[in-house]
């Protein structure tokens, strides 16, 4: 009751006894810590399979001609200096430079060869007394489209990373001039500035649509401002949005989903006045869960995810058994029900499988237990009457919960089907009860929004 007096201790408390479960969960279900560090290899673990995939695409060759094929997908992190690309499934694999061919696209993604002038980065150990000259290197590279349409951005990322964003005028492509650099102000102090001569740009491109002057102020050197500001200007100038394509470059939109599906709830306890070991079951009850769920890949492969999900999930059972008291032979009722909001966690890692992806996860849950039954009522003949008498099944029950789970599922463009399982033990403190063990199976099914 100490911590109950306090939330900051409250919140202490609770994640102090999450170690603590987890820990004693463990030990309860007899699990190997060799199993636990199988399943994090098989999840986390080296991918065996080969680092690049070809996929449908084309290419454009050194005269414009749209040779198709398949395109080698390294799922670059920076713009790729050169592209692997083969006629058929059978043909030999041929590699190509920006200044071999004028572009190659597969999937949604799409890369144009374009001689360009870059500007050269400063060191960190560069301090400048006054704003800097910028230099220039001309060369010829790919560049990747954000959006297509009537106003065009590309970007193009080097091999240390720096991104570079470029819009199109006729066919050349101009640089969007943004460069940081450090100078020492009057009090000595190094300071970091920015050389913002991209809104400049920005404005002659869009000279068209009035009062966007504001707008391009507001705008970061970033892939979604950038984006926001064309969209803006699309709609400023009335352009048809079939006219318009926006990709995402190499970056991955988390996927949000709802989810909804039946569980089924088992609860085990042993009280500390049996004699024996025995530990006494809750029938398994079906129940229900509901919720929302986000889903982040690290990367385009999509091998290997982080899902969360916020689920509504509610249980109740009854339990009868006979009991000794004082010789004489009675009926114990013991009734639990509770409405649960959890957080859930797991760490996935998928399988291509068909036309969708098989999936394996592990994570854990935290959450709220809010009771409203927690009764255990005992009845037993005396003189011909019926006594009973009522006392609560938790003295003392938690209004937290903790646990972990572990989950197989299927994962489809639309539609993600589970099955979780999710063990915890600190259904509350009590003084009957020497130890609770809860167990909940999930089938859920995700519609992905």
């Amino acid at each position: 009751m100490l911590y109950r007096s306090n939330s900051n201790n409250k919140v202490i408390f609770a994640l102090f006894l999450a170690l603590n479960n987890y820990i004693r969960m463990i030990r309860i279900y007899n699990i190997s810590p060799r199993l636990i560090f199988l399943a994090l290899f098989l999840i986390i673990g080296v991918e065996l399979s080969a680092q690049v995939e070809f996929k449908p695409g084309y290419i454009l060759d050194g005269n414009g001609n749209r040779v198709t094929g398949f395109v080698g997908d390294a799922f670059w992190k920076v713009t790729p200096d050169r592209i692997q690309f083969k006629k058929s499934e059978g043909q030999v694999v041929e590699n190509y430079s920006a200044e071999d061919i004028r572009g190659f696209g597969f999937e949604d993604m799409l890369f144009v060869s374009a001689r360009v002038s870059m500007n050269k980065l400063f060191s960190e150990d560069d301090v400048f007394s006054e704003t800097p000259k910028i230099e220039y290197v001309e060369q010829t590279v790919f560049l990747q489209y954000l959006v297509d349409g009537p106003k065009t951005l590309v970007q193009n990322i080097d091999s240390t990373g720096y991104t570079r964003f470029f819009i199109q005028n006729g066919a050349d492509y101009k640089l969007l001039l943004y460069q940081e650099y450090l100078q020492k102000n009057a009090s000595g102090k190094t300071e970091r500035l920015t050389i913002k001569v991209y809104q400049g740009e920005l404005l002659t491109y869009f000279a068209d649509c009035n009062d966007f002057r504001d707008q391009i102020k507001k705008t970061n050197y970033k892939q979604k401002s950038l984006k926001i500001l064309f969209k803006k200007y699309f709609e400023c100038s009335g352009v048809d949005s079939d006219e318009v394509t926006f990709t995402n470059g190499n970056k991955v939109k988390p996927e949000y989903s709802v989810l909804g599906g039946i569980t089924s709830t088992q609860v085990k306890y042993k009280e500390e006045s049996r004699a024996n070991d025995a530990i006494q079951e809750f029938p398994s009850e079906l129940g229900f869960a509901v919720g929302l769920g986000v889903e982040y890949y690290t990367s385009r492969r999509k091998h290997l995810s982080v899902h969360v999900d916020l689920t509504f999930s509610r249980f109740e059972a009854e339990l009868e058994e006979e009991v000794q008291i004082a010789g004489s032979t009675g009926l114990a009722i013991s009734s639990i029900g509770y409405n649960s909001i959890r957080l859930q966690l797991q760490l996935r890692r998928h399988f291509d499988l068909g036309p969708g992806q098989l999936f394996l996860g592990a994570g854990g849950s935290f959450g709220t237990l809010g009771l409203f039954e927690n009764t255990r009522t005992v009845q037993r003949q005396f003189g011909g009457s019926t006594i009973e008498s009522s006392a609560d099944l938790l003295s003392d029950p938690v209004d937290y919960y903790t646990g972990v789970i572990v989950g197989l599922g299927y994962d489809t463009k639309r539609f993600t089907y589970e099955l979780r399982n999710e063990f915890g033990s600190n259904l509350g403190a009590s003084l009957n009860f020497e130890k609770t063990i809860t167990s909940r199976l999930h089938f859920l099914v995700s519609f992905k929004l």
